[in-house]
């Protein structure tokens, strides 16, 4: 049984858009909109806003649009009656549960088993490290490298004992199939035999939360050895990809850094677990690392809700250096100012902090620097300072620097022309060839499949913005002047009948027209409201004339071919053709103001 009608328009009332967006996304306040960052795709100018009277969000960008419901399917990769269950908790609504099909309960049940497995994993990996025997090897680790038992319980820090099966027998108790736990990465299947064993053994562990504190997987570090096949192990261990777990789209961190990262406008980006966990300690809240993986796209997407501007802390030695080059046209792609961090003598934050202390390193923080000179001096370094190596350099840089928006591009370089001593007409050059055949940012933006006439557009944004004035104009026009479409007619008489934009978005079937109001309510001060009612006489006198073109230009054919016709017949053509005329004559006036 569905959802009542009701139901869903009371938890969409009791929800403020503004506040669930913002939980995703950075927005600043602009008119009668909030601004930023469109979560969907990538962008350099923020187009994505947020209408909280009209409850809608609408990118002009990618053309994504909708109400707090389709955000939050959109976000969080739910289903609609998932949305909905996600909102109504917060919202004092209660609902009562539909009759799922076979598929829709195996999908939900698996994802929700997989949740529950992982919970219980983390509380168990908890309990054993706080309270336990067998976790005295991991309090004596984390003793070790300073972590305080508030970091350990803010983290949800863990130790999986030394035992091959221990953590499945805990769960055999609680109920969780051996199949699970496989299908989970907690457990692998023997090679020899039948039967599993625990993937994470002897190892201090780290839960990895989304952005709704629910555990995905774990990283562990290397503590005790459990046996032979342990003595080759790697220090770091990685939870294996699950139907909830994708490492390349996850952030360790950033649960807890989220509000921090907003606050601070920026975001730490370190490579360790323990990097997070010691700068939090320290009190450098906005840090987050990778889950085992070379940064992502995704990931910088992530963080593009929150902020444009990141602290990358690779490692000193070669390999990180290397790691910052090849990271760098992510962030250009991505629109995102990047910066490095380098910190003397300690290959780690982890470490520095434990060598000089929190103060030391906010110190450090004030002289960070732009990770594209790192990128030019390596390119250098890499070539030689010939003239073939100084021009090898620029051949390599220009298509980074391609990708930049136009003001960090010119920025740049007159940089590259000064650190690689050439002339800056040269380097501006060999850029411009590379972004030949480049389309610009703002030419890859999505456009709805469906085109819809200018005039349109405007009208159904006088219906939204100024109803009272323009709803009587286009109740007394003829309902197939406005479109051939049954839609965008069914959309202006719900309009016309005062139904809320968000419920009429919903049950909107064309995506085109989902996008078009999105657009309409996220627009602003298209007409003031004292031109209100002389720019809707206008759009449906421009409607009607293109009407009464198409019907002179069709009796004009009839005219033409009327030899055969009786002569009352002629002339009922002619009468017509002049009240037409007349008709195009007055509706053109209008159009110019003359009525």
């Amino acid at each position: 049984m569905a959802i009542p009608r009701e139901i869903i328009d009371q938890v969409r009332e009791r929800t403020s858009i503004l506040e669930v967006v913002q939980r995703h996304v950075t927005l600043k306040k602009k008119g009668n909109s909030w601004v930023g960052l469109c979560p969907f795709h990538q962008e350099k100018t923020p187009s994505f806003n947020v209408v909280p009277h009209k409850g809608i969000f609408h990118c002009f960008g990618c053309g994504e649009g909708g109400d707090v419901f389709k955000f939050i399917m959109k976000v969080q990769g739910l289903g609609f009656m998932e949305a909905i269950k996600e909102l109504a908790g917060p919202a004092g609504v209660t609902i009562q549960e539909r009759e799922l099909s076979p598929d829709e309960r195996q999908r939900l049940r698996k994802r929700a088993t997989l949740y529950d497995i992982c919970e219980a994993a983390a509380a168990w990996y908890s309990q054993v490290l706080l309270a336990r025997p067998e976790g005295a090897p991991g309090r004596a680790y984390l003793e070790q490298r300073g972590m305080t038992r508030e970091t350990i319980e803010r983290f949800r820090v863990g130790y999986a004992p030394a035992q091959w099966t221990g953590l499945l027998e805990h769960l055999h108790r609680r109920g969780f199939p051996e199949d699970l736990a496989v299908s989970a990465g907690l457990a692998r299947r023997r090679e020899q035999g039948s039967g599993a064993y625990d993937f994470f053994r002897g190892r201090v562990m780290f839960p990895i939360l989304d952005e709704r504190q629910r555990v995905l997987s774990f990283g562990g570090r290397l503590v005790q050895n459990t046996g032979s096949g342990d003595r080759e192990a790697p220090k770091y261990f990685n939870g294996i990809e699950s139907d909830i777990y994708h490492k390349q789209r996850v952030l360790y961190g950033l649960s807890h850094a989220r509000a921090a990262i907003q606050r601070e406008d920026r975001a730490i980006l370190v490579e360790g677990y323990f990097d997070v966990t010691a700068l939090a300690q320290a009190g450098v809240a906005e840090v987050v690392a990778t889950c085992g993986t070379a940064l992502t796209t995704d990931q910088l997407q992530i963080l593009r809700r929150f902020s444009p501007r990141v602290v990358a802390l690779f490692d000193a030695d070669a390999a990180g250096v290397k790691a910052a080059v090849r990271a760098m046209p992510l962030f250009a792609d991505a629109g995102m100012e990047a910066l490095r961090l380098e910190i003397p003598g300690a290959k780690d934050p982890d470490e520095f902090i434990q060598a000089h202390g929190a103060e030391a390193f906010n110190s450090l923080l004030e002289r960070t620097a732009p990770l594209m000179e790192l990128v030019i001096r390596w390119n250098g370094e890499q070539h030689g300072t010939s003239p073939l190596g100084r021009q090898r350099s620029l051949q390599a840089l220009a298509p980074l620097v391609a990708r930049f928006p136009q003001i960090a591009r010119a920025a740049l370089v007159r940089r590259i022309a000064d650190l690689l001593y050439l002339p800056e007409s040269q380097v501006a050059q060999q850029v411009r060839r590379a972004r030949t055949g480049r389309q610009d940012p703002a030419e890859q933006r999505g456009t709805p499949a469906t085109r819809i006439p200018r005039g349109l557009a405007d009208l159904l944004w006088l219906l939204v913005h100024h109803s009272q004035v323009v709803a009587p104009l286009v109740e007394a026009c003829d309902p197939a002047l406005v479109s051939e479409s049954h839609a965008i007619r069914d959309c202006v008489g719900a309009l016309l009948a005062g139904r809320e934009l968000a419920s009429i978005m919903e049950e909107a079937e064309d995506p085109a027209l989902r996008s078009l109001l999105a657009r309409v309510a996220a627009t602003s001060e298209l007409y003031p409201q004292e031109r209100a009612e002389a720019a809707a006489r206008q759009i449906l006198a421009r409607l009607e004339i293109a009407r009464i073109e198409e019907q002179l230009t069709a009796l004009h054919r009839a005219i033409q071919n009327a030899d055969d016709m009786r002569a009352d017949a002629t002339l009922g053509l002619f009468r017509e053709r002049a009240r037409l005329t007349l008709l195009l004559n007055e509706r053109r006036r209008i159009l110019r103001g003359q009525v």
